[in-house]
């Protein structure tokens, strides 16, 4: 699914740079990678999704040398492929749950096309996985900016999952969640994913979490910041 081979990068003007050594993520395979505040686990996701460009090695995502694709081609790709959930969740506060979950799939044909044969449409794919996440009917129809911090985690999960993405990236998703909340949304999550066989990357500073995934890694066991 994921395969990641000595890349380096450094920030415009830094005196140092990251070395990533060799990692890999499996399909269907959920892997929770761990690291203190600083350690340079928004570079990692900022480089797996193409947004940063490093300066060698490779990065190869569903068989596809993603690092040797233009910009363009990179963002397709991302649509087409991975879901994201953001840290702050990223919705659009005026539309309700179901208008930010089918956003999800405006800027991919591909994902379009997957949730209607499951679904029958978009629309009915986005209210199904909310209320397989949790969501009340009700809920669902109200501008996410009435719903709690629970419950537009649970929206941003839906928008990442419709259209079948084979790879999810969650960026610190459950900080703001208690325990219990968080352990019951992960499992929620996982629910779905398997559904698909959908590989999740998780990212995350709370190890508390770990043990609930297929295998745990430390950022620092294959990624460092050396000196120029």
């Amino acid at each position: 699914m994921l395969a990641i081979n000595n890349l380096t990068f450094s920030y415009p003007g830094a005196r140092s740079q990251f070395v990533l050594h060799d990692f890999a993520l499996a399909k269907g395979e959920h892997v929770f990678i761990y690291g203190p505040s600083g350690s340079g686990k928004s570079t990692l996701l900022s480089l797996i999704t193409g947004v940063q460009q490093h300066k060698s090695g490779s990065i190869s995502i569903l068989d596809t040398a993603f690092s040797t694709l233009s910009q363009k081609q990179k963002d397709r790709f991302r649509a087409d492929h991975i879901g994201y959930i953001f840290q702050q969740f990223n919705l659009i506060p005026f539309l309700s749950a179901t208008e930010n979950v089918t956003l999800g799939c405006e800027f991919s044909k591909i994902r379009t096309e997957k949730a209607a044969v499951k679904y029958g449409s978009v629309e009915k794919g986005a209210t199904t996985l909310l209320m397989a996440l949790g969501l009340s009917e009700h809920n669902i129809a109200k501008p996410v900016n009435q719903l709690s911090i629970g419950q537009q985690q649970r929206v941003a999960a839906a928008r990442a999952l419709l259209g079948e993405p084979e790879l999810i990236i969650a960026d610190e998703p459950t900080s703001a969640l208690d325990n219990d909340a968080r352990e019951g949304f992960i499992n929620q999550l996982f629910e779905q994913a398997n559904n698909n066989q959908t590989s999740i990357l998780f990212v995350s500073h709370d190890q508390t979490l770990a043990n609930l995934f297929d295998r745990q890694v430390a950022l620092s066991s294959f990624m460092q910041e050396k000196a120029l």
